[in-house]
């Protein structure tokens, strides 16, 4: 038998991980318990910046938790400095109506601060995200049918008739 080192957890690394764990339970509640009321988030892409903890619910946690329940955050690599923790992390979940599965490489960098995340900003592979169908569909813009939907002009499309916006 070798003698293996015990590995001490930090208390940051054990919040990290119990945050991805609320991630897959499919309850935008339990993952937003992790978050301060006036946090801001920065999600790269056409979320953009996400101020307050309502804020953040509507536009990111709710949608996602929603379309992809019993999504996996798989931690690739982790590095934590004082108060900031730096998290590369696959993404992989099953759309809720499609079926269609999706594996979204990403990066979150957060700064929490009283067992609570403060501050953030999420990087991952828009154009894959797109392509699959996958985190795209957290963006209700790109849902949208402009000539029958709405006959507002968008940033992605003309808003022409029967032009979608993705």
């Amino acid at each position: 038998m070798i003698d293996m080192p015990c590995v001490e957890v930090s208390p940051l690394r054990s919040f990290i991980d119990q945050y991805f764990e609320a991630w897959r339970g499919g309850m935008p509640e339990e993952v937003l318990a992790y978050f301060s009321d006036d946090v801001v988030i920065n999600v790269m892409g056409p979320i953009g910046t996400l101020a307050g903890k309502r804020m953040v619910a509507e536009k990111w946690v709710a949608p996602t938790v929603t379309n992809y329940p019993g999504n996996i955050h798989q931690i690739k690599s982790y590095l934590e400095a004082g108060d900031q923790v730096a998290v590369q992390w696959l993404f992989t979940g099953a759309h809720v109506s499609t079926g269609k599965e999706i594996s979204i490489p990403g990066c979150s960098v957060y700064r929490v601060s009283r067992g609570l995340i403060q501050r953030g900003n999420v990087y991952f592979n828009t154009p894959q995200a797109k392509r699959d169908h996958g985190l795209s569909a957290i963006d209700p813009i790109t849902l949208i049918d402009c000539g029958t939907a709405s006959r507002k002009r968008h940033p992605i499309c003309d808003g022409s008739p029967g032009r979608r916006c993705n």
